[in-house]
């Protein structure tokens, strides 16, 4: 038994080494650019259609008080920090089509990236995020 916990002790300690040489260390501009070559983006006209007739979802990754200061109507809001953990609750399923924002698309980006990875295969990016939707002349609410 003695020899099994050295053993055994022995292999975590080499297992860990080996994933921390292999874990690649990145800025969040890198993060967010890998997050980009995986995801679809699309521009605010369509997400503007695809949410007026009602066939996607769109899902406010920003902070609380971002959202408050303006989103779009009918927005489901959920913070990026809370994401994997309230997207099951609020989604109706993972077929459900999805169109992520957050200010500029960065944020969004990466809650995209992860929603692809949580099973969400029909999720898209707002291409420039909010700023983006209001530059097209769209209204957003308070």
């Amino acid at each position: 038994m003695k020899n099994f916990i050295i053993l055994f002790s022995l292999f975590n300690i080499i297992s860990l080494s080996c994933y921390s040489r292999s874990l690649k260390i990145m800025t969040p501009n890198e993060m967010i650019l890998e997050a980009r070559e995986h995801i679809k983006s699309i521009k605010p006209y369509e997400a503007k259609v695809l949410h007026n007739d009602r066939k996607a979802f769109l899902l406010d990754v920003r902070s609380l008080d971002d959202y408050k200061m303006g989103y779009i109507q009918g927005a489901i809001h959920i913070p990026r920090g809370e994401l994997e953990l309230r997207i099951n609750d609020l989604i109706p399923g993972r077929d459900t089509k999805l169109i992520v924002y957050s200010e500029k698309g960065r944020l969004s980006s990466l809650a995209t990236y992860t929603l692809l990875k949580l099973g969400y295969p029909n999720t898209k990016n707002l291409a420039g995020g909010l700023e983006a939707w209001q530059q097209a002349g769209y209204p957003i609410s308070r």
